[in-house]
Order: C-alpha cells, then sequence, then structure tokens
C-alpha cells in the first residue's frame, strides 16, 4: 500500500504494517550546494541501529558502521569523511565488479533500494541476475540492552535460462576513526590485526597509537581520545567462508560464496557482522545466531501504535523508529541517551549538545519512559556539584563548556523533568540518588538536590540583567550569537545581555515546576526542600513576569534579546520567545490571539514549510558564517517552530493542528519533491524563503529534532484534544 511518494521517495507499508520508504531518485544524486559533502550527499543515506549500535546505510550498498558506546567512532572508516568503506564484489566473465560502486561502468546495474523498520535491502540486477542483500537489526528491549551485530543474509537469482557459475564476496574495510579527529587534531593513529580467523569466524581488533603521551590513564578513566576501541568481527553459520584478509585496499574481513545456479535457480547464504567491547566477543556472537524472536516481533515491543490514518501513521512509527535506532548507550554513564545525530555526532563525533539530548526524550516519556527517565538520568549525571551543565562530551565521559557559556541548559532540564512527571506521574524518581559529575568524585544526592542547584545556579549564577530579564551569557539556544555580534567587550556583553528567549522559558518551566511540586504528597524529610523549592519558583516566575510585561509594553510580540543596550526584534519578529510567550499561563488570550496573527503573517505563512525563525537575517557586525535564510541566520527550524505549535494550541487548537502539517516530512517532501533532504529525514533546519537555496541545509540529515519534535507535538496535540 503507497502512503505517499515524490519525485525521490515513495512511502509504502511493509507485511508487517510498518513504513517503508523506496529510493525512486537519481544515482548519483545531482550536487545542490558548495558544502553538499555535509547534506546533500550524491549517495543518500538512511538509518539504522539500537542503543549499542548505529548503522547509515546508503543508497548504492555502502555504509558507516558506526559506535556511540564510548566515543563516536567508525569501524570501517572510508577515504572522505562521513564515509565507510564496504564493497559486494563480483567475479563476473573475469571481471571484478564492485556493485556498490555507483560510477563503475563494467556492466549495466539497474538497483532498487528499500529501508524499513529496522531493515534494509539492496538490490543489484545485472546481465539476468538479481542479488539481493538485506541487513537487519535488532531493537535494543532495556535502556543497557542491545547487540552490536548485525543479521547479512543474500539472495542470487539466475533468471537466465542458462547456468552460471561466479564468486560472490561481501567486504567490509575494517578501519576504526574517531569521528572526532575529523574535524580536531589527530592524536592517535588506529592500525587492525587479526585477532581471531577461522572459516566461520574472524576478528580484528584495532591496535592504538598515541602520538602524545598521557592521552588516556585506563579503560574506566575520563579521556578525550579513545584509547580502547572495540574488536569487529564476521562470522557466518550458512553456506558462506569467512576470511580476514590485508591486500592494498586495507585489511578486511570478508564473507565469500561461491555461486552455481541452474537456469532460473536461486540460492542464499547469510552471515553476521558487529563488534564488542567485551572480551568474549565470540559468545556474543553465538547468543545472536541462537535467537529465534522474529526481528519484527520484536519492533512491535518498543515502538508506540497510533490510531490515526496510515500517512500520518507511517510518518509517527517512522520517527519512533528512527529515535529508537538512533539512541546510543553511554559506558561512562550507564546510561541511554538520543543525541542529535546529524553535525554534532556524524561530522564533529561530540555527544552534544545536553539541551538537544533533553529535547529528544520528550516523546518517549509518553511511550517509551524507561529511556526517557535513563536519558534524564544521564543529563542530571552531567551536572557537577554547583549546578552547572556542561554543554559536550568529548571522548569517553570527557565533558566541556569549549567556548559556549550558555544560560539556558538548566531550564531545557527543567523542562524535561516538568515533561516526564507531568506525563508519566513518576514522583518517586524526584528520590533518587544520581552521582554528579565526574563520577569519580562519588558526590551524589537525590534528584531533587541536583534541581535545588540547578534552580540556585539560575537565579544566582546567570541571574538577571540590567531591565531584571534572564541573563543571555554568550549564548542562549542560538549558540552562535557571541561569533557575530561582537561590538561590546566580552565582559560588558556577557554581564549585561539579556535573553527574551530565557525569561518566557523561565517563567513557563517555573510555573509548570510548581504545578507538578503541588501534586506531591511527600515524606517529612522532603517537605521543606520542596515547599523552598516552590517558593522559589515562584517567586522568580512572578518577577520575570512582570518584567518582561513591562519590557513587551502595548508590542503586540517580544523582543528577542538586548545585546547589551541594544534591543534586537523591536520592529522585526523572532520565533523562540513568542514560542515560550504563547505558553505563559498569566498572559491574556486577546494579546495571545494577536501574538498568533503576526507570527503566522510574517513567518509562517510565506514559507512552503514550517514557519521561519526571524523575519530577515540576524543584524551582525561580523559577516555571519550562515548565509541569510540559512541555519541560525533565518531558516525553518523544527524545535522552535514545534514549540511555537504548542503555544498555538493553547489558543486555537484547530490552527494548530494545521501548522502541526506544515512540518511533517510529507508536507516538506511535496514543497521540495526534488531533494532528498526533507524526505525521509532532515537536517535540525531547512533553509527558508529569504535564503538563495530555499529547501536545502548545510547541516547533515538525520538530526533527532527532525523527527523527536514532530513527533511530541503530536502527542501534546491530541492531549489537548482531550
Amino acid at each position: 500500500m503507497i502512503t505517499h511518494d515524490t519525485t525521490v521517495s515513495q512511502w509504502l507499508l511493509d507485511d508487517d504494517f510498518f513504513p517503508v520508504v523506496e529510493y525512486t531518485g537519481p544515482l548519483p544524486f545531482p550536487m545542490a550546494l558548495e558544502r553538499a559533502d555535509t547534506s546533500q550527499t550524491e549517495d543518500p543515506y538512511f538509518l539504522l541501529g539500537n542503543y549499542r549500535l548505529l548503522l547509515l546505510p546508503h543508497v548504492s550498498g555502502k555504509y558507516q558502521l558506526i559506535t556511540g558506546e564510548r566515543s563516536w567512532g567508525r569501524l570501517n572508516q572510508g577515504k572522505q569523511d562521513n564515509s565507510g568503506a564496504n564493497h559486494l564484489f563480483v567475479e563476473w566473465d573475469g571481471q571484478k565488479i564492485d556493485l556498490t560502486d555507483i560510477y563503475q561502468d563494467t556492466v549495466q546495474v539497474q538497483r532498487n533500494f528499500r529501508c524499513g523498520v529496522g531493515y534494509v535491502i539492496w538490490e543489484y540486477a545485472f546481465s539476468g541476475i538479481v542479488i539481493t542483500k538485506k541487513i537487519t537489526i535488532r531493537p535494543s528491549l532495556s535502556v543497557t540492552g542491545g547487540q552490536s551485530i548485525m543479521q547479512v543474509d543474500i539472495e542470487i537469482k539466475n533468471d537466465n535460462p542458462q547456468a552460471h557459475q561466479f564468486l560472490l564476496t561481501d567486504v567490509i574495510i575494517a578501519d576504526y576513526e574517531m569521528n572526532y579527529q575529523q574535524n580536531w587534531p589527530k592524536k592517535v593513529d588506529y592500525k587492525a590485526r587479526q585477532k581471531d580467523n577461522n572459516s566461520d569466524f574472524c576478528a580484528v581488533e584495532f591496535e592504538t597509537n598515541p602520538r602524545e603521551p598521557f592521552l588516556w590513564k585506563d579503560k574506566n578513566s575520563i579521556a578525550e581520545y579513545e584509547g580502547f576501541p572495540p574488536v569487529l568481527f564476521m562470522g557466518s553459520k550458512d553456506k558462506a567462508s569467512i576470511e580476514h584478509n590485508v591486500d592494498a585496499a586495507g585489511n578486511s574481513l570478508q564473507a565469500i560464496h561461491e555461486v552455481n545456479l541452474k537456469g532460473g535457480g536461486v540460492q542464499s547464504f547469510s552471515y553476521q557482522l558487529g563488534f564488542s567491547f567485551e572480551e568474549d566477543y565470540k559468545a556474543e556472537w553465538k547468543a545472536f545466531c541462537e535467537e529465534k524472536t522474529p526481528v519484527a516481533d520484536q519492533w512491535q515491543q518498543v515502538l508506540p501504535t497510533f490510531e490515526t490514518d496510515n500517512e500520518r501513521r507511517s510518518e509517527l512509527l517512522w520517527h519512533a523508529h528512527t529515535l529508537e535506532a538512533l539512541s546510543q548507550y553511554s559506558r561512562y554513564f550507564q546510561e541511554t541517551k538520543t543525541p542529535q545525530g546529524s553535525q554534532y555526532d556524524f561530522l564533529w563525533g561530540l555527544h552534544a549538545s545536553v539541551r538537544d539530548h533533553l529535547q529528544h526524550l520528550l516523546p518517549m516519556c509518553y511511550y517509551n519512559p524507561t529511556v526517557a527517565k535513563s536519558a534524564l538520568r544521564y543529563a542530571l549525571k552531567k551536572e557537577n556539584a554547583r549546578g552547572q551543565v556542561p554543554i559536550m562530551e568529548k571522548g569517553f565521559g570527557y565533558q566541556t563548556d569549549d567556548v559556549y557559556i550558555q544560560s539556558d541548559n538548566q531550564l531545557f532540564l527543567l523542562h524535561a523533568i516538568n515533561e516526564y512527571l507531568r506525563i508519566t506521574g513518576d514522583s518517586e524518581f524526584l528520590y533518587e540518588v544520581l552521582p554528579y559529575y565526574p563520577l569519580e568524585s562519588k558526590a551524589e544526592g537525590t534528584v531533587l538536590d541536583h534541581i535545588e542547584k540547578m534552580v540556585l545556579f539560575l537565579r544566582d549564577e546567570i541571574g538577571l540583567g540590567p531591565r531584571g530579564l534572564v541573563r543571555l551569557l554568550n549564548s542562549d539556544w542560538n549558540d552562535d550569537l557571541h561569533f557575530v555580534l561582537a561590538n561590546e567587550p566580552f565582559n560588558r556583553m556577557y554581564e549585561k545581555s539579556e535573553s527574551h528567549l530565557n525569561t518566557t522559558m523561565a517563567i513557563v518551566m517555573y510555573q509548570q515546576f510548581v504545578q507538578n511540586l503541588s501534586s506531591l504528597k511527600p515524606a517529612d524529610e522532603y517537605t521543606y526542600q520542596i515547599d523552598m523549592l516552590k517558593s522559589i519558583a515562584q517567586t522568580q516566575a512572578t518577577v520575570l513576569y512582570e518584567n518582561i510585561r513591562k519590557d513587551l509594553g502595548g508590542a503586540s510580540f517580544f523582543k528577542r534579546f538586548y545585546w547589551v543596550d541594544q534591543p534586537i526584534g523591536n520592529e522585526e519578529v523572532y520565533m523562540w520567545p513568542q514560542a515560550f510567550g504563547l505558553q505563559i499561563p498569566y498572559l491574556d488570550v486577546e494579546r495571545k490571539a494577536k501574538m498568533i496573527e503576526v507570527v503566522n503573517e510574517r513567518l509562517v505563512f510565506p514559507e512552503k514549510a514550517g514557519g521561519r525563525l526571524m523575519e530577515g537575517p540576524l543584524p551582525f557586525v561580523k559577516e555571519h558564517y550562515c548565509k541569510d535564510g540559512c541555519g541560525e541566520n533565518g531558516a525553518f527550524w523544527f524545535a522552535p517552530y514545534a514549540q511555537y505549535v504548542i503555544g498555538v494550541a493553547q489558543v486555537d487548537l484547530n490552527l494548530a493542528w494545521e501548522l502541526f502539517d506544515r512540518m511533517s516530512l510529507q508536507h516538506i517532501g511535496q514543497a521540495f519533491p526534488d531533494f532528498w533532504l526533507g524526505q525521509w529525514t532532515a537536517s535540525d533546519y531547512i533553509n527558508s524563503s529569504i535564503s538563495e537555496t530555499q529547501g536545502h541545509a548545510y547541516n547533515m540529515p538525520y538530526n533527532a529534532h527532525a523527527h523527536a519534535y514532530p513527533l511530541y507535538t503530536y502527542y501534546r496535540l491530541k492531549e489537548l484534544e482531550k
């Protein structure tokens, strides 16, 4: 059954009524941007995975096998950044043909590609031979569970009347590389060497050669660079011969099958490919081979159900599957979180940013609260004993703010805690004891203690500026401000700039926090602490509302921020502060309705999809690294737009549903039918109508925002319907 299609993709349903995307566009895909290496590549890709493994399969048959359990790393790093090295060779009529090479012209190869829930299928047809390769990945059924192993099944069919004999070899090049070293100084060289070599099972380990001393202490100590990568292995109990090989192409593992087909005949073979950080990796492989539960049944266990039409249901299931596939277990924090993917993780190799991780857990509060809670624990364990929450993690547990002195990480953590408590009712979570960062310090406190330190950090460390609004520091959600508006000495800017986004968000979060705490019946030992937290939060919410109401005056919308004494957003409207402003319970409905009218007229309805971040590009002193209408400089972003839709829903639910549909992949795909970006995934933004490249993005696709926020917004709107 077809649900919807464009010139690039077709959405179908498989036998389990799961969504399937079939790629129907050209290959190679025409390059559209100068920086297309990080966005719309010539070889489009999809995403599979579980909490222990991540795979980016390309339409050609190439794939990137990735681990995020310790540091982000590719097990089969290709010659270019963001690429993987693998081949499917056919030795045919004295020639060695690589079916994954979209530029080879030895034979004419017809390709078909489909990606579903937990699997991907490539079909290659040439000279009357059809080769079908399927990779299947099982979901993680617990927060700490999941096998970093994938099943590979290959079928060969001879449509010719005459017999054919040839050799088929499926190859992965064993080449470990930290994603981090693609953009930061290369300090470690990794070399593959044989560890296990039998006809049915081969493995390689990666020798580490640090270029500097003291890059790591031991396997369990914080380190910016990876000193303990996993073992890569391949095994087969079914007709394939497994070999380890070292040649000019590098160190490889190979599954080889001698094909001998009569006319009209069919042959098949299977093997398993995986990696492990454990010593007994072969036992993991054997346990994987013994598992008989159908993979679709396992995915049914972890995915939600939706009672809605086929098109919307397919897309919501696709989003939920993507979040499950993207989520990764952290060996340092011993929790599972959903990373951004895209630029931060795949390109830069950073577990960043904590703000993103907190937003991605929001829909899981509804259908997978166990993982949502683990992601919350992950974020709380990143907090230090002062209440500071660093933005990013490099390597293994190495946390840093880098150049970002952000003012909103605690607000996003409070937002996630509020939603988890409101949706699940799990108030006992507040009394759990969790460590502070670094875990080696052994300092710990209840979740309430962690929240108390965050609230005090917001009040006393971030504090308020000269107009009584929450300070900006050097960045709120828009973390490029201090790069392009630096017309003031840094310390003066840092001290006096204020954020209307932070202020409106803080009012909403404090008020929701008070409501959550007011619903509790705590034990005597927590009564004083909870009463004090309610008092601080209510006082802050009241003061901030009075200050921003005074700043708003008779205007129809909130400003964006004060850059020292310069107001930004007096005349031109910005999305973020209106999004949370509409969720302020104290603001009267008439004023909210006017705000919606202005935002829709200036930001939403001029766009083909969603609504752009700002009316015009930022007023910058230095040249912005994003062109007008791109990125933080005026694109459509899923996160602020979704919060805006949620705000609108509290005034006009029917309008909110109409706006909701404008950020669906179906809508975006039809608005820009000739781009693969936006068809089955997207970056965190899409260039707006004030851009010369509308519909594109410079950041890589498969950003969790594009999947988490439509899903979360759907649940929120369904709640409001009731």
